[in-house]
């Protein structure tokens, strides 16, 4: 079992989303402390901000994973947009 810590930048960017994502998303990421790997986590190759993506919606958890520290490191939450990726 993982546990998910939150940088200040995605602490930010739940704070600012609606209600009812915000309770999508915390299943999520229960979800992802059980197993941060499962079928819907992409591994982003060439960007500097996570290793990982996880969708839900219109949003998108960001997230870096230490396997030794059973740690998971959701470095932002975004809304998909043209310049999610970039």
């Amino acid at each position: 079992m993982y546990t998910a810590l939150f940088t200040k930048q995605a602490e930010k960017s739940y704070k600012k989303i609606p209600k009812e994502y915000q309770l999508k998303i915390k299943e999520i990421i229960l979800k992802l402390e059980e197993n941060p790997y499962s079928s819907g986590t992409i591994k982003l190759t060439n960007y500097p901000v996570a290793e990982y993506r996880k969708r839900i919606g219109d949003y998108r958890i960001l997230f870096d994973t230490d396997d030794e520290k059973k740690i998971i490191i959701i470095a932002d939450i975004r809304r998909r947009t043209s310049t999610t990726y970039q």
